[in-house]
């Protein structure tokens, strides 16, 4: 059986990021309602608050991450994928800081399940 939902209008609200040429990539929407994604090209992770439309960024202390993906845990830290760098990395929203996690290859698309961080690497067989 299929089942069929009709919307008979839908709003889209754009936003711009602070950041000219961030290359805002794979949002992921947080316990708390925000919207997170990777900044790939400033290094950088961003934070929409949707009720205030504000967006705070986060700045990743190695150059060049290359953040690509993001997922977000039950306590609000954020897991991410730093694919030029290889490692994936956990930011702590409240004190900024980034644990780092090396993975040896070109890890994307992070996902959360029973407490487990799970990702892909490209290019690694």
């Amino acid at each position: 059986m299929l089942a069929l939902l009709l919307l008979s209008a839908v709003s889209i609200e754009e936003f711009a990021v602070p950041t000219r040429d961030a290359r805002p990539h794979d949002p992921a929407a947080a316990p708390d309602g925000a919207l997170w994604f990777t900044e790939q090209k400033s290094n950088k992770l961003g934070r929409l608050d949707p009720k205030s439309h504000q967006i705070k960024e986060f700045p990743l202390p190695v150059r060049d991450s290359g953040p690509h993906g993001l997922a977000v845990d039950a306590g609000g830290n954020v897991w991410f994928t730093a694919n030029y760098q290889g490692y994936v990395g956990k930011l702590d929203p409240g004190t900024g800081a980034v644990a780092r996690f090396p993975t040896g290859g070109d890890p994307h698309t992070p996902v959360i399940d029973a407490g487990m961080i799970w990702f892909t690497e490209q290019e690694a067989g």
